[in-house]
């Protein structure tokens, strides 16, 4: 995934509320959100193309609704809120593997949960 401007942007404005978290006059719940924000940024910027299905599986889990072998929705594990939309190369085009080799992941995005 190349970082595009508007995800630098939200990084960079995390990033810089991160750094104020110190500051004793914020509310310590305030400074734990920013904080766990900033964390899920950093892992989501590790997922690159070329990574495997099973790679992606470590900090994201399908979404309900529909999928198929090559793209889908996945949701991060600890808040299914948190989404990014995965294109695969499939080794077979019906059935899902965990070697299966990400093409392109969208930039992360809040939605409401879909649940089957």
């Amino acid at each position: 995934m190349k970082p595009t401007a508007s995800l630098i942007c939200i990084y960079i404005l995390c990033a810089g509320t991160f750094a104020q978290t110190a500051d004793p006059g914020r509310p310590q719940g305030e400074q734990q959100h920013t904080a766990w924000i900033v964390d899920v940024l950093r892992r989501i910027e590790t997922l690159k193309v070329g990574m495997t299905r099973s790679d992606l599986e470590k900090t994201f889990t399908t979404e309900g609704g529909i999928s198929t072998a090559t793209t889908g929705t996945y949701v991060l594990r600890e808040c299914r809120f948190i989404k990014i939309d995965v294109k695969f190369q499939a080794a077979k085009l019906l059935e899902e593997r965990p070697t299966d080799k990400i093409v392109e992941i969208s930039r992360p995005y809040l939605a409401w949960a879909v649940m089957d």
